[in-house]
């Protein structure tokens, strides 16, 4: 999930009004706008159409999850390739330690019964783990494909696999 960024702050100075004229407006103390402002609290979800409709914007605009009218956006660092290139280690280092083997089977098996061949997709940031993880405990004939954009990964992914 996004994080969450109120652009509560951007958006009253830009329109010229204090924490008070806000407050009143939508009927809340300014001490709860200041609050919201510096993250100490997030507005219930019922003012939030309250704030979009005052600053004429969308709601994930006021979240921060969109760029507002006029500015550029700017990606996160987990959407470039060198971030993920480099993080090849940690990826190798941790994946393990989120599912175990008897689970897995247990899942295959048990809670969604899988007792045919089936095409995985696997589209992440990663070595390939997922097919790693799955293939073995999945019937024979199964195809897996996987997309990244993180060539050191891919290349990675394709010496695993061959082993």
């Amino acid at each position: 999930m996004n994080k969450i960024l109120l652009r509560i702050a951007n958006l009253r100075k830009k329109a010229k009004v204090t924490q008070q004229e806000l407050a009143d407006s939508i009927g809340v103390s300014f001490q709860t706008i200041s609050k919201w402002e510096t993250g100490v609290n997030l507005p219930d979800i019922t003012i939030l159409p309250l704030l979009t409709e005052y600053f004429k914007v969308l709601t994930d605009q006021l979240l921060g999850l969109k760029p507002l009218d006029g500015e550029t956006y700017i990606p996160e660092k987990t959407a470039t390739k060198d971030f993920w290139n480099q993080k090849l280690e940690y990826l190798l280092r941790t994946r393990k330690s989120y599912w175990n083997d008897d689970y897995t089977r247990f899942l295959i098996s048990q809670v969604w019964k899988i007792d045919k061949p089936i095409s995985v997709l696997d589209c992440e940031c990663e070595y390939g783990f997922l097919g790693l993880l799955l293939l073995p405990y999945l019937p024979e004939g199964n195809t897996y494909t996987r997309i990244d954009f993180a060539e050191d990964l891919i290349k990675k992914g394709k010496v695993l696999f061959e082993s």
